[in-house]
């Protein structure tokens, strides 16, 4: 047997990087016959186009509006004196754009879907002289992106809501993209459940390692500092889209080798929307594992329930009725989840082996298994005996220390007998079933301040919570020792506001906020914390190889391994930080600053 004592810490898993990250960006993109743009970090996109006469000539001077069709808010420029307009910085969603000039025609191009970091190129419209009536064209998706060499893949709110994702988790989804190598296991630490324990880790994607890739919601890094795993949580219900940015990647991207990541949520209309459903099961549909069967164990508890329902639409205040300008997005999604885990097995110390007499203590082949006697001479061999061996394989009662008594009173006594199932690995067997119960919030305000000032203000609320033997980050050992609890918790708040200086000018500016804690906290457990301290289970005279008392102010008793256990052992372990009281804070800034001259486009920004 192996005693281990462990200091106790609180701190994340892992060391605690703190990146502070600078990266400025200066992109002058030019090209001969169309506008070209890079990839805005910021999850907006650009309209632009080219206004002409029957001809074939420019028209300077004519009016584009552009007008989002869920809330209605407008932007408006003129085409220069090449023809040439340019709308950046345009929240995602579908548009109409309107051009209008004097002794000309209206024309209009609708249903325009514009998605995060695109540029939808709405061609040449053509305008016809003295013509009043209005002209309208639907528009349609764009088809290959000529104006940037950067390869993109989108998966936009009609291809998620017709796509199943396991345990409802955004991450999944990417195993649908081209390039992508799938994660076809559960999320990291809690199978099928969204977000899982810590996280879920991110698929290879182009042949790069899932660490290596940046993931954000709503521009915001969204991934753990230490595992790489993505632990920013969103429902699949409150996404608009998630545009995977594989590479070529432009100025605006650095920070990670890998594809970049960017999942955007939805905001509210002009109309009142929104929905609700809930997803049910229970054990009493399924038949019983043939595992359990031969341990002669029932089925295995499974029973989910998820409900979610969001909101959207116009804020409304009391007296004043619909504001007009003003929008919300409301999501609420919550699970209650128990699910059977494997069922442990441990070879565990008999009620005799307890009492010194291993005369009936066998290999895992059926032959005896013999006790060297320390104070003895001669040899000893555990498969064939010898002088050195305790007579007839029995410690003398004198001679057990109360001490070792009291470890191995520590585990359970065996349960399982039934040989021709364990082949003697192990008599004992048991089934943890973790309960998993998380509640998610996220709301998003938008304000359209005029026509050129926009704010965005989107906050998320995620409190998980399991309680488990297994899988919690506090107690390690390896079979269903102490029941407790563990969350990994994230408050998250972005801001963004978009500024028309000029028809030519455009400012963007987000601003992010992240706290992770990571909690396993004592007073709160499912079992009593004297389970595990040394008084309490007669180790109070047991030394310590930490004299100091803050290493150690819980009392716990030390880890503990087995060796020579014929089958397989049970040991002690402990996560070095418990209990966990740990915290993790980010808060990132950027802008971007886009000028249209002419037929080019001209962007900068900073990052950090």
């Amino acid at each position: 047997m192996r005693v281990s004592d462990v200091p106790q810490g609180r701190g994340r898993r892992g060391s605690w990087p703190r990146v502070a990250h600078w990266s400025m960006v200066l992109a002058v993109l030019l090209a001969c016959s169309s506008l070209v743009s890079a990839q805005q970090a910021i999850s907006t996109g650009t309209i632009t186009g080219i206004v002409q006469d029957e001809q074939g000539l420019p028209i300077p001077g004519a009016l584009v509006e552009v007008t989002n069709l869920q809330t209605q808010e407008r932007r408006s420029t003129v085409s220069n004196a090449s023809g040439n307009f340019n709308v950046p910085a345009l929240v995602i969603g579908r548009y109409k754009v309107s051009v209008t000039l004097a002794g000309f025609g209206t024309v209009e191009r609708v249903d325009i879907p514009l998605q995060s970091n695109e540029i939808y190129n709405a061609g040449t419209i053509t305008m016809r002289a003295g013509i009043t009536e209005t002209v309208t064209v639907t528009a349609g998706p764009i088809g290959v992106q000529t104006t940037t060499a950067v390869r993109t893949s989108v998966l936009d709110t009609s291809t998620i809501d017709s796509t199943v994702s396991r345990g409802r988790d955004p991450v999944r989804l990417l195993n649908t993209l081209p390039g992508v190598d799938p994660q076809l296991s559960g999320a990291a630490g809690a199978g099928l459940i969204t977000g899982g324990t810590i996280g879920t880790n991110l698929p290879t994607m182009q042949g790069t390692a899932g660490f290596a890739s940046y993931v954000a919601i709503d521009g915001m890094g969204s991934a753990d500092g230490d595992t790489g795993f993505n632990n920013g949580i969103t429902s699949m219900d409150a996404i608009q889209e998630i545009r995977v940015v594989m590479n070529s990647y432009t100025a605006e991207f650095g920070r990670n080798t890998g594809p970049q990541i960017n999942v955007v949520t939805k905001s509210g209309g002009q109309r009142y929307s929104g929905s609700l459903s809930t997803y049910i099961r229970h054990e009493a549909l399924n038949s019983n594992t043939l595992a359990n069967e031969r341990l002669g164990l029932p089925k295995p508890i499974a029973r989910y329930y998820t409900g979610v329902g969001t909101l959207g639409g116009p804020v409304g205040l009391p007296g004043v009725g619909k504001l007009k300008r003003t929008f919300f997005f409301y999501t609420h999604e919550m699970w209650n989840t128990k699910q059977a885990a494997t069922p442990n097995t441990k070879q565990m110390p008999t009620a005799a082996e307890r009492n010194g007499d291993f005369s009936q203590t066998t290999q895992t082949n059926g032959t005896p298994f013999f006790i060297r006697d320390p104070q003895r001479s001669g040899a000893c061999s555990a498969t064939a005996g010898g002088p050195g061996c305790f007579p007839g394989n029995v410690i003398p009662a004198d001679r057990i220390n109360p001490l070792g008594r009291a470890i191995l009173n520590l585990f359970p006594t065996p349960n399982f007998f039934d040989i021709s199932v364990s082949n003697r690995q192990y008599n004992f067997a048991d089934t943890d079933v973790p309960k998993v119960y998380r509640t998610l919030n996220q709301v998003t305000l938008d304000h359209n301040f005029t026509d050129n000032d926009r704010l965005s203000v989107k906050y998320r609320h995620w409190r998980p919570n399991r309680e488990a033997t297994t899988g919690t980050f506090g107690i390690n050992s390896n079979w269903n020792h102490f029941r407790s609890q563990y969350a990994q918790k994230e408050d998250a708040v972005t801001a963004n506001y978009t500024r028309t200086i000029t028809g030519q000018l455009v400012s963007e500016t987000s601003f992010g906020y992240r706290n992770t804690p990571e909690v396993a906290p004592v007073d709160t457990m499912p079992d009593d914390i004297s389970k595990l301290q040394r008084v309490p289970s007669g180790l109070g005279a047991l030394g310590s190889l930490y004299q100091t008392p803050t290493l150690n102010q819980l009392d716990l008793y030390p880890q503990l391994t087995f060796t020579g256990v014929p089958g397989m052992a049970p040991d002690v372990a402990w996560d070095a930080r418990f209990p966990i009281d740990a915290i993790d804070l980010r808060w990132s800034l950027q802008n971007n600053l886009t000028w249209t001259a002419g037929r080019h486009l001209v962007k900068g920004g900073i990052y950090y």
